[in-house]
């Protein structure tokens, strides 16, 4: 009776651990082609594409405190944007507290991309920078690897976050902007 307790109580531990597992597989959204973690969408937006270029353009600059170490290249007359951006992840020590040191820093390239009537983001090439060589994040999901550490998971969570977030604001900024009427 004791053994039947002692694996019931083991599997039934494993299953907040497996659950993520399979959250991370299904949150973060990894392209068909490259494998590779890749975030992309194309958003109707109202406008040009000379307009959202410009939308766009002022988003960067907006968002980014130093928009023209993170913007690689412009391209107005084919209204692309291309940038690489870093982001810190942490090691989370006690979430009830917050408590946390500070984890690898993350590099990421960024594109956007304006037609008339919308545009399109990604977000891909994630490569963690502390390490001598490229490290592609992708090797943070793998349980099987070799240098394999437990924080990874939040690692991937945290980037997850950060992405979306900038997503958000960049969907926010790329909105027309509103003129008030000047009456008085």
């Amino acid at each position: 009776m004791k053994k039947l307790f002692f694996i019931w109580a083991l599997s039934f531990c494993s299953l907040p651990i497996f659950a993520q597992q399979q959250d991370l597989n299904t949150l973060l959204p990894i392209d068909d082609e490259t494998q590779l973690i890749t975030y992309k969408e194309v958003v109707k937006e109202t406008g040009n594409k000379k307009e959202l270029y410009d939308r766009g353009m002022a988003w960067v600059k907006a968002y980014f405190v130093n928009a023209e170490e993170v913007t690689q290249s412009t391209d107005a007359e084919k209204c692309v944007i291309e940038g690489k951006h870093r982001l810190q992840v942490y090691n989370i020590l006690d979430p009830k507290t917050g408590k946390k040191t500070k984890g690898p820093l993350v590099e990421y390239k960024f594109q956007l991309e304006f037609r008339d009537g919308r545009y399109r983001y990604t977000f891909n090439n994630f490569t963690n920078k502390d390490q001598a060589s490229r490290f592609p994040v992708e090797r943070w999901m793998n349980k099987k690897e070799s240098l394999y550490n437990t924080n990874w998971d939040g690692y991937l969570v945290q980037i997850n976050e950060k992405i979306e977030e900038t997503i958000d604001k960049l969907k926010e900024g790329m909105h027309p902007k509103v003129e008030k009427a000047d009456e008085w």
